[in-house]
Formats: C-alpha cells, sequence, structure tokens
C-alpha cells in the first residue's frame, strides 16, 4: 500500500483548485510539494500565467506563500495505490489506473468550498487510464451541476512551451 504524500491544500478563499492524479509517499519522489518533481514545469507556467516570475526552483515557503496569495488549492484523485513490493517508484497513470485502492473524496471537498470558482485536471489524454478518466468525468459532471467551472489542461511536466503557456493562460479565470 503506498499512501499520497501530501494531504490537500486549500488555502481560505480557495479560488482555483488544480487536480493531479497522486504523488506517492516514496523514497524515490523528490516532490516536496504538488507539481514539484524536477521535469514539471508547473511552478514556472502558473506564475506566469499570473504575470509573477517562475517559482520552478523556489521553496515550499514560497510557493505556498504564492497559493495562498493568489488562492491556488491543491487536491488529487487518488488517496493510495496497492503495487507489487518493489513497484512504490511506478507512479504513471497508466500503471496506478488498476491499482487504485481509495480515491480522495473531492466530492465532499468540493461541496464545503463555497469559493472555488475553477477545478483544472492537468491531463489532456485519457489513453490506457479508464478509471482514472471514469473518474474525471464524474467530478466534471459534479462541477457541472455546482456552477463550477471545469478545465482540462495540458500537463506541466516533460516540456514548456509557449504555446502551452497561451492554452493555460486561455483556461484559468483570472
Amino acid at each position: 500500500m503506498v499512501r499520497h504524500r501530501f494531504g490537500e491544500f486549500l488555502p481560505p478563499g480557495v479560488r482555483w483548485i488544480f487536480m493531479g492524479t497522486f504523488n506517492p509517499e516514496a523514497s524515490c519522489n523528490p516532490a516536496h510539494f504538488y507539481y514539484s518533481r524536477p521535469q514539471n514545469h508547473f511552478w514556472r507556467l502558473l506564475p506566469e500565467v499570473f504575470g509573477m516570475p517562475s517559482l520552478k526552483n523556489a521553496s515550499y515557503k514560497e510557493k505556498i506563500a504564492f497559493s495562498r496569495h493568489k488562492k491556488v488549492g491543491f487536491i488529487d484523485l487518488i488517496r493510495s495505490v496497492e503495487v507489487p513490493i518493489g513497484s512504490e517508484c511506478t507512479y504513471e497513470d497508466a500503471f496506478i489506473d488498476n491499482k487504485v485502492a481509495e480515491w480522495n473524496d473531492v466530492f465532499s471537498l468540493l461541496s464545503n468550498i463555497k469559493t472555488v470558482e475553477q477545478v483544472l485536471f492537468t491531463r489532456k489524454s485519457f489513453k490506457d487510464i479508464p478509471n482514472i478518466r471514469k473518474r474525471i468525468e464524474e467530478v466534471h459532471s459534479f462541477c457541472v451541476q455546482s456552477d463550477i467551472k471545469f478545465s482540462l489542461l495540458p500537463t506541466p511536466a516533460r516540456i514548456y512551451s509557449d504555446k502551452k503557456l497561451n492554452i493555460w493562460q486561455k483556461n484559468i479565470l483570472m
């Protein structure tokens, strides 16, 4: 059983919630906060959307301060997975899709926050992840019923590009 490394981060007055899939509590995971693995460009993209400098190499405290100031929150779909011993560091979505032990109750979380304007899921492709796709479809439906904007964003992992930044700028409420 591998649990999620972080609890949700939902500052007072949160307006935007970024939703990912899973961040394992494993020694091989270098992330100190949501989207903080070295190959991820989230902390470059998001501040640029707001016209601010990159926080890609910033400290945990700087990312928390930015998130509180901009009213940005974070949750993941999955709370824990059950994987074979030795696979704790394999956390690609296609691998963990059928290994979910516990889904995060994002519906209760979203129901209890009256300030949320938008949920943004950081993935656009759903190939080889039918269970995650189904869960995202349920979150999307919930958001529509709750009058919360729901957007799919290209993943911030792997590459940074002006095209990706433009898509993020067009899809994030300002």
